[in-house]
C-alpha cells in the first residue's frame, strides 16, 4: 500500500482534522483542533512502549537471555483491566524509549507555540506500528510584499520509531503529512532537519532541537524569499506564452493531435491564471503564473485523481521536475 497506514482490528491508525480529507480517505476525522491525548486515541497510538528481555531456547530447552538485545513492546490499554501487547522491534541495550506523548510535546516546544498558535493536524501509525508521524500545523506563511496577502500552509513534521529503524526526526514543511508518501515528499523538500538518536542522551538532545531548527525561521525565510522573487517578476502576454512553451513544449515534428493537446493545455493553464485563486486576487505576476501551472499539474490535468496524487507526492517524479522547471523559467525571464 502506498499509504502504509497500519490497520488495527479493521481500523486505520490515522486521525486528522476534518477540515480536509486525506487523499487515501482512511482514518478518523476529528472536528476542531486535536489535543495530544485526542490524537493518540483517534489514531490507535495511545500505547506505552517498554523494553523487554529477549530469550533464546537452549539445547536443553532452558530459556537463555540475550543480554545485548531487547524487544520493544507496545502495550494497549483495552479497558476493564484488559491489555494487548505487540512486539515492535529489536534494539540494543542503550536504546532509549521516547513515548508518543513526549515526541509530540517536544514538537510544541520546538515551535514555541502556545494554545491557538499551533495545533495537531494529523497523527498516524505506519506499517506494523513501529513508526509514527504527525503534522503540527502552524500559522500560515504570508507572502505580502505589495499587499497581496497570499497565504501558504506550513507546519512541523514529526517522524519517529520504536523499532530502532530511524532517529527522532523533526522538520518544517509546507506538505501536510497524511501517509508514507507525503512523509517522503516532505523529507525530500526539507531545508532543515533535526535528528536525535535513541540513546541515553536523547532527552538532552531534544532540548536543543529548537535552536538547531531555528524555530522555523530559516525554512520560512527561504520559502518566502523565493515566493517574493516570483512575485517581483512582471507579467506580459508574451512572457506568459514563453513560460508555457518552456514548461509544456510541443514535441519535435508534432502531429495535429499533439499540437491540439498542447494548445488545450496552454488554454487550461491560462484559464486557471485568470481565476480568483490566482491573478484575480493576487495580480498578474510571476507568482501567479507559477501557481497556475502548479494548480494544473496537481489538480486539473487530464488524469485520474489517484494518478495525480501519486505523481504529486512521489519524490523526483515528472510532476516535481516540471514544477521546478516552471519556477526556474519564471525567474530566468529577462
Amino acid at each position: 500500500m502506498a499509504h502504509d497506514i497500519q490497520e488495527l482490528d479493521g481500523k486505520a491508525s490515522f486521525a486528522y482534522n476534518s477540515y480536509q480529507d486525506p487523499w487515501h480517505r482512511l482514518g478518523t476525522p476529528v472536528d476542531g483542533n486535536m489535543t495530544i491525548p485526542q490524537a493518540l486515541v483517534a489514531a490507535n497510538a495511545d500505547f506505552i512502549v517498554t523494553k523487554e528481555p529477549i530469550h533464546a531456547q537452549g539445547s536443553g530447552g532452558t530459556p537463555i537471555e540475550i543480554e545485548s538485545k531487547k524487544a520493544t513492546v507496545a502495550t494497549y490499554d483495552l479497558g476493564e483491566g484488559r491489555q494487548r501487547q505487540v512486539a515492535l522491534g529489536v534494539v540494543g541495550d542503550t536504546y532509549a524509549v521516547v513515548q508518543n506523548t513526549q515526541a509530540l510535546e517536544v514538537a510544541y516546544d520546538i515551535v514555541g507555540a502556545s494554545k491557538g498558535e499551533a495545533y495537531l493536524d494529523t497523527m498516524g501509525v505506519l506499517g506494523n506500528g513501529g513508526q509514527l508521524f504527525s503534522y503540527l500545523r502552524l500559522e500560515d506563511l504570508v507572502v505580502d510584499p505589495v499587499g497581496i496577502n497570499d497565504k501558504v500552509e506550513r507546519g512541523l513534521v514529526i517522524w519517529w520509531s520504536h523499532d530502532g529503524s530511524i532517529a527522532m526526526t523533526y522538520l518544517f514543511s509546507a506538505t501536510r503529512v497524511v501517509c508514507r508518501n507525503t512523509l517522503n515528499f516532505a523529507l525530500q523538500g526539507a531545508k532543515s532537519v533535526f535528528r536525535a538518536k535513541h540513546t541515553s542522551s536523547v532527552e538532552n538532545r531534544l532540548t536543543h532541537a529548537q535552536s538547531v531548527l531555528g524555530v522555523s525561521t530559516a525554512w520560512a525565510d527561504s520559502f518566502k524569499e523565493q515566493s517574493e522573487e516570483l512575485l517581483a517578476v512582471s507579467y506580459s502576454e508574451d512572457r506568459f506564452q514563453r513560460i508555457l512553451k518552456s514548461v509544456f513544449p510541443e514535441p519535435t515534428n508534432p502531429t495535429d493531435r499533439q499540437k491540439a493537446n498542447t494548445q488545450a493545455t496552454h488554454a487550461q493553464v491560462r484559464g486557471l491564471f485568470a481565476s480568483d485563486l490566482n491573478s484575480q486576487n493576487f495580480g498578474a505576476n510571476g507568482w501567479t503564473m507559477y501557481n497556475s501551472i502548479v494548480e494544473y499539474l496537481d489538480h486539473k490535468r487530464n488524469s485520474s485523481e489517484s494518478d495525480r496524487t501519486r505523481a504529486t507526492m512521489t519524490p523526483g517524479s515528472w510532476i516535481q521536475k516540471t514544477k521546478e522547471r516552471a519556477a526556474a523559467s519564471v525567474l530566468s525571464l529577462p
